[in-house]
Order: C-alpha cells, then structure tokens, then sequence
C-alpha cells in the first residue's frame, strides 16, 4: 500500500494540506497518499561555449549549479488497490547554490491520469492545484524565492511520466488552456499569501537551449 511507502516531512505537509482542500471543497471521496518517491542531490553544468563567452565579456560566469532533484507521487484507492494518479518532478536550487539560481525551484514535469474518483465528480483539478499550491507553500517556508514553470502541452503521442496510456487517455491539453490551468493554480496560490506575484516570460529562440532557473 502507498501509506507504507517511507515518508518525510515534505510529503506529510502535502498531504494533509490536500485533505483540508478537499473537506473544504465538500468533496467525498477516498483518501489521497501523497509521497516523496526521489530526493537526489544533483549537478546542471553550464555549457562551456556559454562559459566562454561570458568569460570573454569579463564576466565570469558558474560552471556547475547543485540541486535536489524530486519527484512527488500521489495514490488514491480503488477497488481496494492504491493507483497512481499524479506525479511531479522538481528540481530544487538552494541557498548554497550560485547566482542566478539561487533559491529557486524549477517544475520540470508533471503529469496525471484520469483515474480520480469523487462525488461530486470533476475535481481532479482541485487535488491537483491543492498539491502544486502546498508544495509551493513548503518551499517558501524553506526560503525559496522563486518558482519557473515551462508551459508547454506534450503533443499527440508524447509519454511524459505515465507511459502506454489508453485511447480515453490520449487527450493533450492546448498550450492557451494549459496557461490557464497553471494560472488558475497561481490565483489559489495568491489566495493564500504563498505566491505574491507571476508573469510570463517570452520563450527562448529555438537556437538556444532552454535551461532551468
């Protein structure tokens, strides 16, 4: 069962902030186990031609970033078998790691299937915006300043985390209601005085690879 997986403080907060949303939403339905499945310590390298030219700008510029890679899982019971339903993949840039990562965290992936069961039906938006919301609350409690998210759909044919899905399954989200969806998760957010402020930035030209911040 899920509720055996080992759990840490972070996957504690997440969860029982999801159960405060869900009685709140006046939603019933059966318990969702959310847990810490991946905590890493890891190294992004700058590419060197970037080193070089900031270098021959005589600014100097860091060859290697630290931070912890996570990855969140959340299970709900069905048919007495826990199955999972979302999933979501950090990375954490804390205070001991160089400018202008510093104190930032970066979403690099998530993703879910439409397995969540509840009465009234509909509200796999609210548990999944409750989990984003929560965690997002917990890393500004550690003194993370900042959070970027890369809006961009998987397009038809893509597996991002859940692979082989059913036909029922294969429905990717347009980026515009994408945005929404992230902004609508945002305005909860604000709601809470956990996030002061977001805005958009332009995506990179294609020439460029895109790097976490």
């Amino acid at each position: 069962d899920a509720v055996n997986l080992p759990q840490i403080p972070m996957g504690d907060f997440i969860e029982e902030q999801v159960a405060k949303d869900i009685a709140a939403a006046s939603i019933t339905c059966e318990p969702v186990t959310v847990r810490v499945v991946s905590s890493l310590l890891m190294t992004s390298y700058t590419p060197p031609k970037l080193v070089q030219h900031r270098e021959a700008l005589h600014e100097p510029f860091p060859k290697e970033f630290p931070y912890k890679s996570k990855a969140l899982l959340a299970f709900q019971k069905r048919d007495g078998l826990d199955v999972c339903i979302f999933a979501l993949y950090v990375q954490e840039y804390g205070p001991d790691c160089p400018e202008p990562n510093r104190n930032r965290v970066y979403i690099s992936y998530l993703d879910s299937v439409r397995y969540f069961e509840s009465s009234p039906t509909g509200h796999r938006s609210t548990v999944y915006h409750s989990m984003l919301v929560a965690y997002l609350q917990w890393t500004r409690m550690l003194g993370f300043k900042h959070v970027h998210i890369w809006v961009e759909p998987p397009k038809m044919g893509d597996e991002y985390i859940f692979f082989a899905r059913s036909d029922q399954q294969r429905k990717p989200m347009k980026r515009e209601k994408l945005r929404e969806w992230y902004k609508g998760m945002l305005d909860k957010a604000k709601a809470k005085n956990v996030v002061e402020h977001y805005g958009t930035r332009p995506r990179p030209p294609p020439t460029v690879p895109a790097r976490p911040l």
